[in-house]
């Protein structure tokens, strides 16, 4: 029997799990899609045989043909689904932030409890896909069997190819350095115990935001790691140092 699953939002991310769920999953159909996009949750769902479309989010949660649910809407959207799923008891894949602010997700997280009860099984999973990467699973081993000695410093750098609409300062670190902040302290084995954010000058690329950002972190174990944070292609980050070596060379 397939479980039956309801993706949320079908912007890049949520076309691409409908996709994934349809043709590369054993034991999974994709049965809903929902998006406030009408027509564009209909145009997803319409290659998918049996799959409905809606626009309501909370009615996909609420539907009886959906066991599991993928939220993939836009950030503000995801604390109020995923509690909605956890009160339903469904299991829900979150992308990434569970939600912008700390208090929501610690409204999420109470939710999950109540829900779940004392050693229940957990119903919410974040999209943090980096742990399953095979070139992190052979770092993660490499660390943990001692190879090259305790590590000092991690260099971390993360480049986008352009803000996405409604990109602020903030989310740079809950859409893209937020998954430094899973990864490292799985491959060090320790927990994130400092942070400090860095702002430096911007990029005439960047306009209206902070870019590119360093934040510093430093886990219990004493390590540092440097999370560079841009929404600008690399080649946009170094136009300006070709352009002076290139007058430079010339004289």
């Amino acid at each position: 029997m397939n479980i039956r699953v309801g993706v949320i939002g079908t912007g890049i991310m949520g076309a691409d799990h409908v996709t994934t769920l349809h043709r590369q999953i054993s034991g999974a159909a994709v049965s809903m899609v929902a998006d406030v996009d009408l027509a564009r949750a209909q145009g997803i769902g319409d290659g998918i045989a049996g799959a409905r479309a809606m626009a309501d989010g909370f009615a996909l949660i609420a539907d009886p043909e959906v066991d599991a649910v993928v939220i993939a809407s836009h950030d503000s959207t995801h604390a109020g689904l995923a509690v909605a799923a956890v009160r339903a008891g469904k299991p829900v894949l979150c992308e990434k932030p569970l939600a912008p602010t700390v208090a929501e997700c610690l409204h999420v997280v109470r939710a999950e409890l109540d829900a779940i009860g004392p050693g229940g099984s957990p119903l919410v999973s974040l999209g943090f896909m980096r742990r399953f990467d095979p070139g992190y699973v052979q770092l993660k081993a490499a660390l943990d069997a001692g190879e090259g000695g305790a590590p000092l410093l991690l260099h971390c750098i993360s480049r986008g190819v352009g803000s996405a609409p409604g990109a602020s300062n903030e989310s740079s670190v809950t859409g893209s350095a937020i998954h430094e902040f899973d990864a490292l302290p799985w491959l060090l084995g320790s927990p994130i115990v400092e942070v400090s954010w860095h702002g430096p000058r911007c990029s005439s690329e960047a306009i209206g935001l902070q870019d590119p950002q360093l934040l510093l972190l430093r886990t219990a174990d004493g390590a540092l790691s440097t999370v560079e944070v841009s929404s600008m292609p690399a080649t946009a980050m170094t136009s300006g140092v070709r352009s002076f070596a290139k007058q430079a060379l010339s004289r």
